[in-house]
């Protein structure tokens, strides 16, 4: 546990070096999970859960279109198991997405993002129920997860992600995104048996950009850009009325 809080405030303890911008997002995934046993495929249907979260973006160029992209997400993922019986797997788990993203446009006005990068997740907690059927009973439980004794699931996961959306001169925005698990979180006899995540999803949120302000702001604010871009305008405008003026004369 010491560990994973490590990991979680690595970047907002990043902050203090950096100008970051601060995007704060919830919504919903829809997820599914691979399954394995015995070396037979388990068909299984995505089921619905919630994603909410923080990230803190890092400009890595003076255009301010490429970013590095670190955050914490809390989501509850699983699948659902068509029967008979017919089940639900629920987990809940922290993922740290690592992505570079692209914007487009200026800091501070609309703009396009998309992004991609590898992500790692931690299971927290785990259940599963299924229902009745043929005479048998109804029963649930709960997964031990590693570092347990006799656990079930392992605790960590790692895979990558994309996503792609817009943002708003509010800054307000919403994007869609995918993430793919690649590690088997299936401890018992892993040659034969496999657990995997994948899960699609929608988030709307808000970011803190950093634009000071509506009157300008030192030129980092949107109407602070098209106040300095006004400037530059002016004075071009004030050379070529110069010259005008010595070419006849006046």
């Amino acid at each position: 546990m010491k560990n994973t809080l490590i990991i979680l405030l690595l970047p907002f303890l990043m902050v203090s070096t950096a100008q970051a911008q601060f995007m704060f997002e919830g919504g919903l995934n829809y997820t599914n999970l691979s399954l394995k046993s015995a070396g037979l495929t388990t068909a299984t249907k995505s089921k619905f859960g919630q994603a909410i979260g923080i990230a803190a973006g890092f400009s890595l160029t003076t255009d301010n279109h490429i970013y590095f992209e670190p955050g914490v997400y809390f989501a509850a993922t699983g699948a659902k198991v068509p029967g008979p019986p017919n089940g639900v797997i629920q987990l809940n788990t922290v993922n740290i997405p690592l992505n570079i993203e692209y914007k487009s446009g200026y800091k501070c006005g609309k703009r396009f993002i998309c992004g991609i990068g590898p992500y790692l997740c931690e299971i927290m907690s785990g259940t599963y129920s299924y229902d009745a059927y043929d005479n048998r009973p109804a029963f649930s439980g709960t997964y031990t997860i590693s570092p347990t004794n006799g656990f079930v699931l392992k605790k960590y996961e790692f895979g990558i992600g994309a996503n792609i959306g817009y943002l708003f001169k509010q800054s307000f925005f919403f994007r869609a995104h995918y993430q793919q698990g690649f590690s088997n979180m299936n401890a018992i006899d892993p040659n034969n048996n496999s657990l995997k995540q994948s899960a699609m999803g929608l988030t709307i949120g808000y970011v803190i950009r950093g634009c000071g302000g509506n009157k300008g702001g030192g030129g980092f604010g949107s109407r602070g850009a098209d106040h300095w871009r006004g400037i530059k305008k002016l004075k071009w405008s004030r050379r070529q009325f110069n010259r005008r003026q010595d070419m006849h004369g006046l």
